[in-house]
């Protein structure tokens, strides 16, 4: 990771002298496009203009192949408005697992089903905030007779994006100890964008 930041570093400064040196000339399209992309494990990064950009996954396309769908509650906290019902996709992989959840803007949460969420891709989810919660899970088999525990392994770092213009973006991160915490992060989250 130190390594990372130092070849981000490395490069941001590098393109901030090039820039000093002669603002009235700008890189050639040959020198932009052969930036290097670097891995970063989970997303890629790459430097452009001397910003550094983070490619971040297609969360709705890749929720499509999605480990578990379901409507429900989320679990830890006191069952309220706030805490449910909602429709969640569940991706689980080696690299990445994330939940999205779809939050209806106007929409009354109770009469929303999954055939309604099928819709929806056809119109861009214009009626919802799709938000992903980024953190490790563990798969379980549905047979198993853990398949209804939490599986996170906590303490866990969890970073939240909505999608915006047809654009992921970037909300915040945050440390947590338990599946309280987690939920309570997943609801101020969500109902500090939505409204």
């Amino acid at each position: 990771m130190k390594c990372l930041i130092s070849i981000s570093i490395f490069l941001i400064s590098l393109f901030g002298c090039l820039a000093k040196q002669d603002n009235a000339k700008t890189l050639p399209d040959s020198t932009k496009r052969k930036l290097p992309i670097i891995d970063t494990g989970k997303f890629q990064t790459y430097t452009k203009d001397s910003i550094v950009h983070i490619t971040l996954p297609d969360f709705l396309g890749l929720s499509h192949k999605a480990y578990e769908s379901y409507k429900g509650y989320l679990q830890g906290v006191n069952k309220s408005d706030s805490s449910g019902p909602y429709v969640i996709r569940r991706y689980i992989s080696d690299s990445l697992s994330f939940d999205l959840i779809f939050f209806p803007k106007t929409l009354n949460k109770d009469a929303i089903g999954f055939e309604d969420i099928e819709k929806a891709d056809s119109n861009g989810y214009k009626d919802y905030l799709c938000f992903a919660f980024v953190y490790p899970m563990k798969k379980f088999a549905p047979a198993s007779k853990y398949y209804h525990s939490d599986n996170t392994p906590y303490p866990v770092t969890i970073k939240s994006y909505v999608k915006r213009v047809n654009m992921w973006n970037f909300i915040s991160k945050k440390k947590v100890k338990d599946l309280n915490e987690l939920s309570q992060y997943k609801i101020q989250t969500m109902y500090g964008i939505a409204q």
